[in-house]
């Protein structure tokens, strides 16, 4: 699984800063402390002028997307809002699923980080395997 992300933060600096704590701002992230100590993380961050960073290797489990972790592959997109993405970012996002794909033969969901709570969505089961979504939008 792949999951596409926006930073909440307008520039890659601030973004970048974020991210780099290892421990998570509890003050900051109340909504998520429950979960543990460790900061969130990705496995890339694309800048508003489609340039992609790479910020953890593809085989490290990093702290995106509550339930599938172990699973999902994290692209943060620079940007405050959805609307704020460019089309440079959206381009960039393309080029680098391929890539992931080709690498990947396997994975077989793309999904918005908004999307992981959907009905529709796969699960996966205690093995960590993933299952089939058990309905379509």
């Amino acid at each position: 699984m792949i999951v596409l992300h926006y930073t909440a933060f307008p520039t890659l600096n601030e973004s970048i800063r974020f991210f780099s704590p290892p421990l998570l701002d509890t003050a900051l992230r109340k909504d998520i402390s429950s979960g543990g100590a460790v900061n969130v993380s990705v496995h890339y961050i694309v800048d508003n002028d489609g340039t992609v960073y790479q910020t953890a290797e593809e085989n490290v489990i990093c702290r995106h997307t509550i339930g599938f972790n172990h699973v999902a592959l994290g692209i943060e997109n620079v940007g405050s809002g959805a609307e704020q993405l460019t089309e440079e970012q959206a381009e960039s996002d393309a080029e680098l699923i391929q890539r992931i794909l080709q690498r990947h033969p396997s994975i077989r969901f793309l999904i918005g980080h908004h999307e992981y709570r959907d009905s529709w969505r796969p699960t996966t089961n205690s093995s960590g395997r993933m299952l089939p979504p058990t309905a379509l939008p």
